[in-house]
């Protein structure tokens, strides 16, 4: 959780934004729990949504399918997290959410790989730009509803 002064900060980033801050910066004093979804179904649509988003960024950056990065990257985020930073101590809920969190990267590697695949079908909740229509898309749209 970011609290910051109107003014004083920007987002950078498409997805898992980062908060630029011109200013003093410091820490709460208590734990803030902080719930990204009210169910796994709205947490599976809030994966797609930023595997297809993260897809898309990574595309316009250069970046291109490589099966090893596809294998590798969520296999070592899992395993960094559970095993490495204690994600198991949290129980069956600590690894079903580290394992939720590397498909999303498994996912985001298959929509770098299948051209396409990474704009469509993102839930309008995401609230993402980069989920909209593309422009072609748009056009398409407009002109099949033309009597």
């Amino acid at each position: 959780l970011r609290l910051a002064r109107t003014g004083t900060c920007r987002w950078e980033g498409v997805v898992h934004e980062r908060m630029l801050i011109s200013g003093r910066v410091a820490r709460l004093g208590s734990v803030v729990h902080h719930y990204t979804g009210r169910s796994l179904s709205q947490r599976l649509e809030k994966t797609d949504a930023y595997a297809r988003a993260r897809a898309q960024d990574l595309r316009l950056h250069g970046r291109t399918f490589t099966l090893w990065a596809a294998v590798w990257q969520p296999m070592r985020f899992f395993l960094g997290r559970v095993l490495i930073r204690g994600g198991f101590t949290d129980g069956l809920h600590g690894i079903v959410w580290w394992w939720l969190q590397s498909t999303e990267l498994l996912l985001t590697h298959f929509f770098l790989a299948v051209p396409g695949e990474d704009n469509s079908g993102c839930p309008d909740e995401a609230k993402l730009d980069i989920c909209r229509p593309r422009n072609s898309e748009v056009e398409s749209m407009e002109k099949s509803e033309r009597p």
